[in-house]
């Protein structure tokens, strides 16, 4: 039983392993990679196929098709099969290809054109011959960043050579960028070789390093379209949204042409707030401002400080611009009532009155017994106080009459007899108690 499960058990495991085996090859084959000099090639999956315009003076060299693939475009010459060209002379657009991106193909080899490595069959297959006159093919290749939507192809050479120039790459729609002052690059991934009215189609522009997108201009041949709505296309912000109408369709080629400007240079702005002594008041403004720009901005708002500048304002020039504003702190208002001596002589006075220091007329005359306060209020002093003092509104605590010597020896003395009195009557009291206790 174990012997005849084994057997099962191997026999399976060999029709997986030839299995496999036989697919391995199959899957290998399926991965195309370019071999120039057998004329396969291979263009991006889902990019289009575009035909040029241009040939040289006698017809030898004529200009037929160009396609995308990775960082680079190819462009494929159909010439007399009696051309020669130097690698090292070969031009595209004034740059050297070189040899690693020149390829001569041998008579009667055809170009045979792959949609992605992973096609199993040619998307376009190009004969080198023209009108059953045998001919050759010449392929070139350049990066996309060099690429143009004119081309010049030098020093084919022929007894003096000959050269293509003006070469345009013809599509039903083509999109261009074009980078500052540069020549516009055409946009393989969005253009298209040929349009089908009712398809939809989104447009969008490819701003690269430094430049910002600035316009977009669209074109139904040579006719520029300056009210896009009235075709039926949207743009936002550069992005174009349209379905494919007939007139589109009828009109050719359509061109789509965006521009990217670098940004002006900008400089900062800071604008620091500090107190008097240096100290930070509120945070830092800063912003960045190109030149020519005129700039304003109002200093914070803080409590009991004012600023030095309201606003600081001005026009951005070609450096850095940096203030600073200094918060001073408000005055207090002084709400002490002031010290001179009222003008109004019916007033009380503020001041109190000094007693009389005046010796009396009879020096030997006893002095009266105090009287009663005086209700009325002294008069003012003619010289006023230097010490200020709450006004009196109690009336004054000094004798009326004439006092000589110290006022307090008299209490004093008054002070000392009653607590004399007190203690006699202390001491009598308590006699008395215990006189009645030995009873």
């Amino acid at each position: 039983m174990k012997t005849r499960f084994r057997s099962k058990l191997l026999l399976f495991i060999t029709l997986a392993l030839v299995l496999v085996i036989s697919i391995l090859p199959v899957n290998a084959l399926a991965a195309v990679s370019e071999n120039p000099a057998a004329g396969v090639f291979i263009r991006d999956a889902g990019t289009d196929f575009f035909n040029m315009e241009g040939e040289s003076q006698n017809g030898n060299v004529v200009a037929r098709v160009a396609w995308r693939y990775g960082d680079y475009v190819y462009f494929a010459l159909n010439c007399q099969k009696n051309v020669s060209v130097d690698p090292a002379e070969f031009k595209i657009n004034g740059v050297n290809v070189g040899e690693d991106n020149f390829w001569l193909l041998g008579e009667d080899v055809s170009i045979k054109l792959y949609e992605g490595p992973d096609a199993s069959e040619p998307s376009v297959t190009l004969p080198p011959d023209n009108g059953g006159q045998p001919r050759i093919w010449i392929v070139g290749r350049i990066l996309l960043s060099n690429s143009s939507l004119e081309l010049d192809f030098e020093n084919l050479s022929h007894a003096g050579g000959w050269e293509v120039h003006g070469v345009t790459i013809e599509a039903a729609l083509m999109v261009t960028h074009q980078y500052g002052s540069a020549e516009p690059r055409p946009d393989f991934d969005q253009s298209a070789s040929q349009l089908t009215a009712g398809a939809a189609m989104t447009i969008s522009p490819v701003p690269e390093g430094d430049y910002v997108f600035s316009s977009v201009t669209v074109k139904f041949g040579d006719t520029e379209i300056t009210d896009l709505a009235s075709k039926g296309i949207t743009n936002n912000d550069g992005v174009l949204t349209f379905t494919v109408t007939d007139e589109m369709v009828a009109s050719g080629n359509i061109y789509v042409e965006y521009v990217y400007e670098l940004p002006p240079a900008t400089y900062p702005l800071t604008i620091h707030y500090q107190y008097e002594d240096g100290t930070e008041a509120a945070a830092d403004h800063t912003e960045s401002l190109a030149e020519g720009a005129d700039y304003s901005v109002d200093s914070p708002e803080i409590e009991n400080y004012t600023p030095d500048q309201a606003t600081v304002s001005g026009t951005m020039p070609a450096e850095a611009v940096e203030v600073t504003v200094v918060y001073t702190e408000n005055e207090e208002e002084s709400t002490e009532e002031s010290t001179e001596p009222s003008e109004d002589p019916t007033e009380p006075s503020k001041e109190p009155t000094e007693p009389s220091t005046e010796p009396s007329e009879d020096p030997t005359e006893p002095p009266e017994e105090p009287t009663e306060p005086s209700t009325e209020p002294t008069e003012a002093p003619t010289q006023p106080s230097t010490e200020p003092t709450e006004a009196s509104t109690q009336p004054a605590t000094e004798p009326a009459g004439p006092v000589t010597g110290d006022v307090s020896r008299p209490i004093m003395w008054l002070s000392l007899s009653v607590m004399a009195l007190l203690g006699i009557g202390t001491a009598a009291f308590m006699k008395f108690r215990q006189s009645g206790d030995d009873r």
